[in-house]
């Protein structure tokens, strides 16, 4: 079931193929016609204000669609797993006997 929610969802490599696989499908090639469909037009410019909403629609929807298709490649860096810190290679600033060197007090 789908919750709107990203918290502990992670995107990797596996994910990546298993929705390439998909896509290359007839079913997959027929969810890509119907959500490339429902992008809106622009509109003709006639009214400002209209022209301007439905502008911010279409863009809204073309990145919607370009993140969908981009995931067989890549995921969006805060659905990837984050790196370990490796805070070895530089002791903690505050313990001064960690430092070579005086202390410049």
């Amino acid at each position: 079931m789908f919750s709107p929610t990203k918290k502990g969802i992670l995107w990797d490599s596996a994910d990546a193929q298993t929705l390439q696989n998909f896509l290359i499908t007839p079913v997959g090639e027929k969810v890509l016609h119907i959500l490339h469909s429902r992008i809106p037009g622009l509109l003709d410019g006639e009214h400002k204000n209209r022209t301007l909403v439905r502008s911010g629609e279409v863009k809204g929807a073309q990145s919607i669609f370009d993140l969908f298709v981009s995931l067989v490649a890549e995921a969006p860096a805060d659905f990837r797993p984050q790196p370990k810190s490796q805070n070895e290679s530089y002791p903690d600033l505050d313990n001064e006997s960690a430092w070579d060197g005086e202390s410049p007090r």
